[in-house]
Order: structure tokens, then C-alpha cells, then sequence
């Protein structure tokens, strides 16, 4: 009679046992949690990797500029030792880098780009045509 009753609790009015219906959404959920974390983690490489080398040339110079600019600003150096412009050659294209203070302009031939940043790094990065 126990048995019976045990039987009666696990299974659902249909006859499947709800314990194993509920182990098997348990396991696909962290399946799917698994993949969404991977797939999350990879956008980012993804997404450089649909950047052209010359953008990401132009951000690497630009990284050096607010890195050189913050350690200035924040060590209370000479602002005369600041880098307000400067002219780079990518990719046999000359690059003229401003620092407006919240962010570098990066002018090349056809395009410029705008690259934001705070005291901890590079924020955003918008193109305009």
C-alpha cells in the first residue's frame, strides 16, 4: 500500500513521473545557460574581428594617447607634457589624432572616428562619414 502511494505522489495525472520531467528541464536549462555564457563571452572576439585592421590601429594609437594623458592628468605632471595632436601613418594613410579632452578624434582621407574615454580606459567608439 505504501508503494502504491509513493507511486501516486511521483506520477502525474497522465502517468509520467514528474520528478524525471523535472531533472531532464533542469538539465537542458543549464545546458542552455552553458551556451548562452559561452556565446556571450565570444562577442566580444567576434566583434573585433569584424573590425579592419586599420581601425583597430588607430584605437591601439589612440589607447597609448589617453593612457600617456591620464597618467599626466592624474599625477599632477606639467600639462605642457600632454599629447594634444599627433600624426600618425597607418597603413600608408596619414592619421591626425586630436585629444578634446573627452575623447579623440582620429581624421584619416576618408572617415573619422571618435574614440570616448574616461580615467579607466576607452568607453565608446562612434564612425562618422
Amino acid at each position: 500500500m505504501k508503494k502504491r502511494m509513493w507511486l501516486i505522489k511521483c506520477r502525474s495525472i497522465n502517468g509520467f513521473s514528474t520528478i524525471l520531467a523535472l531533472v531532464c528541464f533542469g538539465f537542458l536549462l543549464q545546458i542552455i545557460s552553458l551556451m548562452s555564457l559561452y556565446i556571450y563571452n565570444s562577442a566580444y572576439l567576434i566583434q573585433a574581428s569584424r573590425q579592419s585592421t586599420f581601425d583597430l590601429s588607430c584605437i591601439s594609437h589612440a589607447r597609448h594617447m589617453i593612457e600617456t594623458n591620464n597618467l599626466i592628468r592624474l599625477c599632477n605632471y606639467s600639462t605642457e607634457h600632454l599629447i594634444q595632436e599627433q600624426q600618425v601613418e597607418i597603413m600608408d594613410q596619414s592619421v591626425l589624432l586630436i585629444d578634446q579632452r573627452s575623447f579623440i578624434e582620429c581624421i584619416a582621407n576618408s572617415y573619422t572616428l571618435r574614440i570616448y574615454y574616461d580615467d579607466k580606459g576607452i568607453v565608446g567608439i562612434d564612425y562618422i562619414n
